[in-house]
């Protein structure tokens, strides 16, 4: 009797395939590709693993995915070498089939494969289900009198419908089981197998599963094993710095700029002025060209990023020129279709980010709110017109230079747009601001001086009262942003916390909110302040809670004191104290 690991490669059709589709087997992984972590973990059954190919290249010559050790798996094709093989296996022989598209948040394990096979010989189907602490049933046992005979409580870990609807990580299949049997996918396979009768059972597999065949799904587990392979390194993988690590054969230029964290395989090359923005891995000969700029994204094996172009939130396989990689793909932050919350994908504990509000109550709240703010903000444009041209002459005389400071900002879901402000500052501050890093007053990625020399007089008096927001009611008017809602940033500010992104990217951005009101003062408000209150508002949204930072912002403007959390938000937890 034997066992024979077959792994299911399936061809991915992401947005961002160059060629329409790719081997999933053959994506990156952490420091290796999918095929290699799986054989990793498949080395406990002594026998190399079968690739079964779903979709066989043009021909039918079969090249195996690429992996980085010298045996490779043999390729078979469910057309015609598959069920042949089939035919050729003992009466014995157990099949192993594992669907990397079904992906366990928890990660593969073989471990008990060995002891389900003794203990039982039919199939057996692995189902990936949530573990739930309220997973408990009461039944009431009634006489014919109705009178209460007993009552049970079953402390069930899973129900029936649970396992019925979820997908299946593995299979262990008799090789006869199978054979004359079409397939694409396991749960396809068990409803075959039932409906002719053979016996099989579902075991729970207590964990989230990660749809791969999801071009976000991948990312997202990407950013998990990324984390998982730069605290446990791999001997070919070297740290040229905290959280960056390259593999062998590797050439940066010294311009090129890299903020981790970030996998390069062997053999990537990075030319002059080219920018990674991590979480990202590039492939093995992947290559970026002068100028290009790859943002939280995975470059397959021998990817090229062309010259000045951008891949940002994306898998890439094949050559990505300029033209074809400024889309982008923003996963949804407040929920998903991997079988998972967002907080667990990207590892936030103790961040929810829904609050438990159903979706139709937030489509209802996110309408009400965007009623409101188009009333408020039309209202206070013509109230305020006057003023605004009062402002404006006094910009003018006050210092050379345009009245508006525009800036480009990212909207909900990442849309850039332009944010405008009255200028409070030098016509040519942001050159100036490369001389004043040093003095920088604040963490993360702000820069802000209590004394900023750059700041003219007019300038001075508008901050103070915080006038120089007002012109973002336009902003508010067009849709861009909120009158209420997280700090408006820019790209490159985005990119230091994943999880933070992601929170404060689902809703639109807003002229006041949580960190505005509630922080220390410019002197102490640290960058995990920031990321605290706006995480701290976006669990709590309702339109209740905009009311209440509204009134709370006309009462800090008077007296220019902070404002309790705990006031605006019950149980909003421990607020980070700043430490230089």
């Amino acid at each position: 009797m034997s066992l024979i690991p077959v792994i299911i490669d399936s061809p991915v059709a992401y947005p961002h395939i160059a060629s329409g589709t790719c081997s999933l087997c053959a994506l990156p992984l952490g420091s290796a590709t999918v095929l290699d972590y799986l054989r990793a973990r498949l080395t406990v059954f002594g026998t190399p693993p079968r690739i079964l190919s779903l979709t066989p290249p043009p021909g039918g010559v079969s090249t195996p995915p690429t992996c980085k050790s010298n045996l490779f798996a043999t390729v078979v094709y469910s057309s015609g070498d598959f069920p042949r093989f089939l035919a050729g296996c003992e009466n014995g022989d157990y099949i192993l089939l594992i669907d990397p598209r079904c992906w366990p948040v928890a990660g593969f394990s073989f471990e008990a494969v060995a002891g389900m096979l003794r203990d039982y010989r039919a199939v057996t189907h692995v189902v990936g289900v949530h573990a739930r602490e309220e997973c408990v049933r009461e039944v009431v046992e009634r006489a014919y009198d109705g009178k209460i005979r007993r009552v049970q409580r079953l402390y069930d870990i899973v129900l029936w419908p649970d396992v019925a609807s979820q997908q299946i990580v593995y299979s262990l299949i008799p090789a006869q089981a199978m054979v004359q049997i079409p397939f694409t996918s396991l749960m396809q396979l068990r409803g075959v197998l039932s409906g002719r009768g053979v016996l099989s059972r579902d075991l729970p597999h207590l964990s989230g599963i990660i749809d791969l065949a999801e071009e976000s799904s991948f990312l997202s587990l990407s950013e998990l094993l990324i984390a998982e392979t730069i605290n446990d390194p791999p001997d070919e993988l070297s740290a040229t710095a905290p959280g960056v690590l390259v593999g062998r054969r590797c050439r940066i230029h010294p311009s090129a700029r890299l903020v981790p964290p970030i996998i390069m395989q062997a053999g990537v090359i990075l030319e002059a002025g080219a920018t990674v923005v991590g979480p990202a891995v590039l492939g093995a000969e992947s290559r970026v060209r002068r100028g290009a700029t790859v943002a939280q994204s995975v470059l397959a094996a021998h990817v090229e990023v062309g010259h000045e172009a951008t891949v940002l939130h994306q898998v890439v396989s094949g050559r990505c020129s300029r033209d074809m990689a400024h889309q982008e793909y923003l996963p949804e932050p407040l929920g998903g279709s991997i079988g998972m919350s967002k907080n667990e994908v990207y590892g936030v504990k103790g961040i929810n980010l829904t609050n438990g509000q159903t979706s139709s109550r937030k489509k209802a709240q996110f309408f009400i709110k965007r009623f409101v703010d188009i009333g408020l903000s039309l209202i206070a444009l013509i109230v305020l017109a006057p003023f605004f041209m009062i402002i404006a002459l006094l910009i003018k005389l006050d210092s050379r230079g345009p009245v508006f400071f525009i800036h480009r900002r990212e909207s909900r879901h990442g849309k850039e747009f332009s944010c405008y402000k009255f200028r409070t500052m030098q016509d040519d501050a942001h050159n100036l601001q490369q001389t004043l890093y040093s003095m920088n007053e604040v963490d993360g990625p702000q820069f802000k001086l209590l004394n900023d020399p750059r700041i003219t007089r007019i300038g001075r008096w508008l901050r103070l009262t915080n006038s120089d927001e007002l012109p973002q009611l336009f902003n508010v008017l067009l849709g861009q942003m909120s009158l209420v809602g997280p700090r408006p940033s820019p790209f490159r500010e985005n990119q230091i916390c994943i999880p933070w992104r992601q929170a404060r990217l689902s809703v639109r951005p807003g002229i006041t909110g949580l960190w505005q009101i509630c922080r220390d003062g410019p002197a102490h408000s640290g960058f995990h302040q920031w990321i605290y209150y706006d995480i701290i508002y976006v669990r709590n949204f309702s339109i209740w809670l905009d009311i209440k930072i509204l009134l709370a912002t006309l009462f800090s403007l008077i007296g220019h004191w902070p404002i309790q959390v705990s006031w605006l938000v019950k149980k909003a937890g421990r607020i980070p104290v700043y430490s230089s």
